[in-house]
């Protein structure tokens, strides 16, 4: 790395501060004005401030964290900032990298990013039929039902064609590792499911209840029917609605979790229920359950964003898996439980999180084959 790019990056994090010499100032603005790596650096930076004060995340040791980042800065022989300026600029530095952006003292130059094969959007029909949806073309027709894949925005859409009804029987949207995508129900419901999710629902409700089950994670928009209840199968329990917002997330079996955004519901588990309004979620761990207030980041997925507010190593291990299809183990259990914050985006590279775990912490890590070990 240059010294010209550490340079850059020390007026930018000096601009942000409001600490910049007039003369730097002028420096910099100049280079912004006529070179676009630095103004979209520049942009970026201060997007991430953004982010990271708009979801109120900080490191959980300020101290600690300067000396993470001032150990990096030694490790890669970069100039002396300001010492006083870095115990400020370390937080911001901390969140940057955890956001995974092209920030210069990570590293500007391209890198070689580990290449994992992506899983298929498939759907498997009630007839044991097997569609693979992911080199599908726009518009199929199978059984009577035309089914739309509208890949750029990532969502299936189907209706019975001209003359033919749909029925009942029960089909399988698989969402693999990396991947999310919306499908709009017959009855107007649209249900966006996270990576590694199963969807099971019929072509057409035609009952008295409208009835879908659900493993993985997904966030639904009931459409209203007061005379047909939409109900929501989970393992090990049920979600009962008439139109409404709200997210299920069972990846974790032992402790499943329904956040209500907008309307009301019923969670039922084999011994109990609870009725849940707007801002509160139902967790059910051990076969109890609980209440409590609704935590908006676990809601960030929708926007591709997985916020992490002093978060284990053991649930990042967790995520990754499904965000970029990569099996992960610890080799070292006693770094379970080491803990992080900031903001992992789906769609950066896995390498830029694990460069700045690595240049950030002693949580090390090594590929075996296509497995990602922590040590």
């Amino acid at each position: 790395m240059s010294l010209r790019e550490e340079h850059i990056s020390q007026l930018i994090m000096e601009k942000i501060l409001e600490t910049i010499s007039p003369e730097d100032d002028a420096l910099l603005q100049e280079m912004i004005n006529h070179h676009q790596a630095v103004r979209l650096q520049y942009e970026h930076t201060l997007k991430m401030m953004e982010e990271a004060k708009a979801n109120n995340i900080f490191p959980p040791d300020t101290d600690k964290s300067w000396q993470q980042v001032d150990a990096i800065l030694t490790k890669r022989k970069t100039i002396k900032l300001r010492h006083t300026i870095l115990r400020v600029a370390a937080v911001i530095i901390f969140f940057l990298l955890l956001g995974g952006g092209v920030f210069f003292l990570n590293n500007i130059h391209h890198r070689r990013d580990q290449l994992f094969v992506k899983g298929e959007l498939v759907l498997k029909l009630a007839n044991g039929k097997t569609i693979t949806l992911s080199g599908s073309p726009n518009a199929i027709s199978v059984n009577g039902i035309t089914i739309k894949n509208d890949s750029s925005n990532r969502i299936l859409q189907y209706q019975p064609v001209a003359g033919q009804r749909a029925n009942n029987q029960i089909n399988t949207l698989i969402v693999p590792p990396s991947l999310d995508y919306k499908i709009a129900l017959s009855d107007g419901t649209i249900v966006t499911l996270n990576s590694a999710t199963k969807l099971s629902f019929p072509f057409a409700f035609t009952g008295s209840t409208r009835e879908i089950s659900i493993d993985g994670e997904a966030y639904l928009q009931v459409a209203h029917n007061a005379s047909k209840p939409f109900i929501v199968h989970l393992p090990g329990s049920t979600v009962r609605v008439l139109g409404t917002q709200f997210n299920v997330n069972t990846y974790n079996k032992a402790d499943i979790k329904v956040s209500l955004v907008k309307g009301s519901l019923r969670f039922s588990s084999k011994n109990d229920s609870i009725l849940i309004v707007p801002g509160k979620e139902a967790v059910l761990k051990n076969q109890t359950l609980k209440e409590q207030d609704l935590n908006k980041d676990d809601l960030a997925w929708i926007d591709g964003k997985y916020i992490m507010n002093n978060t284990s190593l053991n649930a990042i291990a967790a995520l990754i898996p499904r965000w970029y299809g990569v099996k992960v183990l610890l080799d070292d259990h006693a770094i379970a439980d080491k803990r992080f914050s900031g903001i992992i985006y789906k769609n950066r590279p896995l390498s830029d999180f694990l460069e700045m775990l690595r240049g950030t912490t002693d949580a090390n890590f090594y590929y075996s084959g296509d497995v990602l070990h922590f040590k």
